[in-house]
């Protein structure tokens, strides 16, 4: 995310803004916060929609984000991948959510209640490197993409623990 992308972001989901949603339908609970935007894939389909301003036809939803996880131009099993993941997983939970008002049928997605609460929250993280801007959380050929793209060094075997560390 550029700083002029995040100056943009932080002013369209300005505090007032957030303040103002209605108290029953746009407040999320910290954990589904979390929970959210833990998917790169879900916080590239909270990015798309608010810079659409409108209602989105999947298709080319798939495939802006395809183009943003592998590149320009991305091979057939790629955007089969972000389809079958957004269609069957990340796209219902949104709507589960009540962030997006999702129409399989139909294959649109629009912003629900509770978008500019996530949205807000996402922006508020817009400073910090999020999984997909190096080094991610999700796993898979993603990951690895996403990694190679940020020229960051692969993973190694070692997680991080050390066999002689204190117990407390």
């Amino acid at each position: 995310m550029t700083d002029a992308h995040r100056n943009q972001w932080s002013h369209r989901w300005s505090r007032a803004r957030f303040d103002a949603l209605p108290e029953t339908g746009g407040r999320l609970s910290k954990t589904l916060v979390f929970e959210l935007l833990a998917s790169v894939r879900r916080r590239y389909v909270v990015e798309h929609l608010d810079a659409a301003d409108d209602t989105v036809e999947v298709r080319p939803l798939i495939d802006a984000i395809a183009e943003r996880e592998f590149g320009e131009d991305p091979a057939y099993d790629e955007r089969k991948r972000v389809y079958v993941s957004l269609r069957q997983t990340h796209l219902p939970r949104l709507a589960d959510a009540r962030v997006i008002e999702y129409d399989a049928d139909r294959g649109r997605v629009a912003v629900g209640d509770r978008f500019g609460a996530l949205a807000f929250a996402l922006g508020a993280l817009g400073a910090r490197p999020l999984a997909g801007e190096g080094a991610t959380a999700d796993a898979g050929p993603t990951a690895d993409a996403n990694r190679r793209a940020a020229g960051a060094p692969e993973p190694t075997a070692d997680t991080g623990s050390s066999s002689d560390a204190r117990e407390d």
